[in-house]
C-alpha cells in the first residue's frame, strides 16, 4: 500500500482486507484509480504466488469503483468499510440477520455485541485500529480528512463508530447508492451524471450514462416500426413486441436516438446493434447502422 501511494500519488483514507476481497477508500488527485488498483492487484498477485509457489490470477474480474461525495459521506463510508470484519454469519450479522435486526425482529445478546466490538478492534488487516487509537497510524495512511468530521480526534472516532455499531451498523448507507456507482446527495449525484460522457465498463455505469422509462421504450419501438404499441403488443412473434419486452434499456435508448439522432452515442449504438443483430430484422439492422453512421460520423 505504501508503494502504490508513492507510484500513483493516491491518498489512502481507509482500508480493510477480508478473506476473499478488500475495500479501499482512496482519493486520486491524478484521476488514475484504474491504473493504481490494477498495479496493486498485479504486484500483490505476483508476490503472493511466488511466496506460496502458485500461479494464475489471485483476483477475479475488474474492481468495482464508487464515486463518493466529500464530507459526512466519507465518514459514513469509513464506518461501512471498517464494519466488514463484523458482518459475518458467525457473529450473527450475515445478510439475513442484518435485515432481521434492522426490522427489530431479533436483538443481539450482550455477549454477541461484545464479540463484534472485539473483532472490530482487533482485526489486523484494517485501518480501524489506527483510527480508533489502538495502533499507530502508518505514514501512508491519510486519516486527517476523516477525523476532521468528528469531535475528539481518534477517541471521538472510536466512540462514534462503536456507538453506531451497537445501534444500527452502516447498512443504511448503501441504500443511498445511485446507479450502482455514485454515493452522495441528490445534487451531487445529478452533477456527476451531467458530467459523465461515456462509461461502459459495467451495467451500473451504463445506467448512469443514460436511463430511460417504459414509455420511452414503447415510443422508440413505435417510431422504428411505424405502428402504435396497441396494434402489435399482442401479435405473436412480432419482433417489436418481443424487443420492447426484452431488450435492455440502454439498447432501447440507442434505438430511440437512432431514429432521432440528436445526441446519439455512435459507438454505444453500434455495440448494442451487434449484440442483438442476430434477432433483429435485417432491414432494421441495416437502417440503424446507416442512421447511426450518418448521424455521428463526419
Amino acid at each position: 500500500m505504501e508503494e502504490v501511494t508513492k507510484r500513483f500519488a493516491v491518498e489512502v483514507h481507509a482500508y480493510v482486507l477480508m478473506a476473499n476481497h478488500y475495500h479501499l477508500l482512496i482519493r486520486t488527485p491524478k484521476a488514475n484509480a484504474s491504473a493504481a488498483v490494477q498495479w496493486l492487484n498485479q504486484s500483490y498477485g505476483l508476490w503472493r504466488n511466488r511466496r506460496h509457489d502458485r500461479c494464475g490470477h489471485v483476483f477475479q474480474g475488474r474492481f468495482k469503483g464508487v464515486l463518493v461525495e466529500e464530507g459526512a459521506w466519507v465518514l459514513a463510508l469509513s464506518f461501512y468499510l471498517h464494519f466488514n470484519p463484523v458482518a459475518v454469519k458467525n457473529l450473527g450479522w450475515g445478510k439475513k440477520e442484518k435485515k432481521a435486526e434492522s426490522l427489530g425482529l431479533i436483538q443481539p445478546t450482550p455477549e454477541v455485541m461484545n464479540e463484534r466490538l472485539e473483532t472490530l478492534r482487533k482485526h489486523r488487516w484494517s485501518s480501524y485500529p489506527s483510527y480508533a487509537g489502538y495502533a499507530p497510524v502508518p505514514r501512508w495512511l491519510s486519516v486527517d480528512e476523516v477525523l476532521s468530521r468528528v469531535q475528539g480526534g481518534r477517541e471521538g472516532y472510536r466512540k462514534k463508530a462503536e456507538d453506531q455499531l451497537r445501534q444500527e451498523g452502516a447498512e443504511g448507507l448503501w441504500s443511498r447508492l445511485k446507479w450502482g456507482s455514485v454515493l452522495g446527495s441528490e445534487r451531487f449525484a445529478e452533477s456527476v451524471r451531467k458530467r459523465v460522457k461515456v462509461m461502459r465498463e459495467t451495467s451500473s455505469r451504463r445506467a448512469l450514462y443514460r436511463a430511460t422509462t417504459w414509455d420511452a421504450v414503447v415510443e422508440a419501438v413505435e417510431k422504428v416500426k411505424g405502428e402504435k404499441w396497441e396494434q402489435f403488443k399482442n401479435r405473436h412473434g412480432d419482433w417489436g413486441r418481443d424487443h420492447g419486452r426484452s431488450l435492455n434499456k440502454e439498447a432501447i435508448a440507442c434505438l430511440e436516438n437512432a431514429v432521432s439522432p440528436t445526441k446519439v452515442d455512435v459507438d454505444a449504438l453500434l455495440v448494442d446493434i451487434q449484440r442483438h443483430r442476430s434477432s433483429l430484422p435485417g432491414r432494421l439492422d441495416d437502417r440503424l447502422i446507416r442512421e447511426a453512421t450518418e448521424a455521428g460520423r463526419p
